[in-house]
């Protein structure tokens, strides 16, 4: 639950940065870099990003060396350790359960909807089409298949609503095409459509559907929904009409123009040639006010957004950190000594071990039973034909000037005949303010 509040605070506040940077550098990008900048909005309400959290941790740790301070004041059997069921069970967790119900309830009965009217207007829709037969159909779809290097034959059929194209079906696609249309016209009509498909704007479309089911409570999703589908066309519009001359330009133009009135007929998960009159006039003004972009303003504004990713990705340290039952019960440990037990844990497939009770000497062996021994000097060694070797930790404890204390813990292995200590790596680093070992 934590993670789609963060998810939904985190997609808010990007679109939210998104919008200021489309409105500084609008005159700096093109309509393909805005589009690929709010799909990226998209996929932050989507995809949980706490892995990159790992990867912070890991950058910042490479500097600054993480030590843990303790109080040794007391000892805790963590095994006696017992929590009751009924201890979650908090006013604050009733209410939290409780506004989950809602939100889930809303966004499933949303989906619902959404879907059995999706699939009752295909059906409808495919149900009154007609056989496309225009005799340059199957000539103009071959030629745009290796224009756009279209690896699927897409469907055709006229439809019976006016003036209107519209395309249907991610995986599947259909075609419907206006069936009132001027020669010449078909290619850029199709040439919109087929760009569409080959650049998986569909699947983009029922992601941002399934957004605005799950966040319908949040304002700002429909936000994103309506400028995710303007710069969806007018990105479209900016590729079919890319390598054009003067002339295919306004060709393309009148036809946008010829298409702003025509029918409006709401149909979800759908790419549309007109996505209502406001909303095309921008388009027409975009192509019209069109110009070459030089790779440096590009490479500025690209950038910028990568920046404003960043410090929008910083909010993965707010993500709760996920633990194993050991690591809980540890904590647990900790607070039921209000900070003030030493304590140091191995944990293994087999379960866990205490590792020091207490200090009782500068030097000393744990072995796995929790038993202290002090670490033998090398001249009191001696030696045996078989070793009977034990793990366990070696420890170190070294008082500072300032009357506090450092104890350092190392893994090690120890022969139980001759008493040998072979010392690994370090395993844990304890300061103490005042030492009272």
């Amino acid at each position: 639950m934590s993670y789609l509040f963060l998810m939904t605070l985190g997609g808010s506040v990007m679109l939210v940065g998104c919008l200021v940077w489309e409105r500084l550098f609008e005159k700096s990008m093109t309509q393909h870099m805005g589009y690929a900048a709010f799909i990226t909005v998209l996929l932050t309400f989507l995809v949980p990003w706490v892995w990159i959290k790992g990867i912070y941790r890991f950058v910042l740790f490479a500097f600054w060396d993480e030590s843990v301070i303790g109080d040794a004041k007391g000892l805790v059997n963590i095994a006696d350790l017992k929590t009751q069921e009924s201890a979650y069970r908090t006013e604050d967790y009733r209410v939290l359960v409780i506004f989950a119900v809602i939100w889930f309830i809303g966004a499933f009965a949303i989906m619902i909807v959404k879907t059995f009217r999706y699939i009752h207007m295909r059906r409808g829709l495919y149900g009154l089409s007609i056989k496309c037969g225009d005799e340059n159909l199957d000539e103009t779809v071959e030629r745009l298949q290796k224009e756009l290097r279209c690896r699927r034959k897409p469907k055709v059929v006229w439809t019976r609503v006016n003036n209107k194209t519209f395309t249907l079906g991610a995986i599947c696609p259909i075609i419907f095409l206006q069936k009132d249309y001027a020669d010449g016209e078909l290619y850029w009509i199709l040439k919109h459509e087929m760009t569409h498909i080959v650049r998986g704007d569909l699947l983009i479309k029922m992601l941002l559907e399934f957004a605005s089911c799950l966040y319908w409570f949040n304002p700002f999703i429909y936000v994103l929904t309506h400028r995710l589908e303007f710069m969806s066309e007018a990105s479209c519009d900016e590729r079919v009409l890319k390598g054009c001359d003067e002339k295919e330009r306004e060709m393309y133009i009148e036809l946008l123009d010829k298409n702003k009135d025509g029918n409006r007929v709401e149909i979800p998960f759908c790419s549309a040639l007109d996505e209502g009159s406001k909303d095309i006039d921008k388009r027409i003004k975009l192509l019209k006010q069109a110009r070459k972009i030089k790779g440096k303003k590009k490479l500025f504004v690209i950038s910028a957004f990568v920046f404003l990713v960043f410090i929008d990705s910083l909010i993965v340290f707010a993500y709760p950190k996920v633990q194993h039952v050991e690591l809980v019960i540890t904590e647990a440990a900790r607070e039921a000594v209000d900070g003030n037990n030493f304590w140091a844990c191995d944990f293994g497939e087999e379960g866990y071990s205490v590792v020091a009770n207490a200090i009782l000497y500068d030097e000393q062996v744990v072995d796995e039973k929790g038993q202290i021994f002090q670490m033998p000097s090398p001249e009191t060694n001696s030696s045996c034909a078989v070793h009977d070797i034990i793990s366990g930790y070696y420890q170190k404890h070294i008082v500072n000037e300032d009357g506090g204390c450092v104890v350092e813990t190392y893994k090690c292995t120890k022969c139980t005949i001759c008493d040998t200590v072979w010392v690994g790596e370090l395993y844990t680093k304890n300061l103490k303010d005042a030492c009272t070992h």
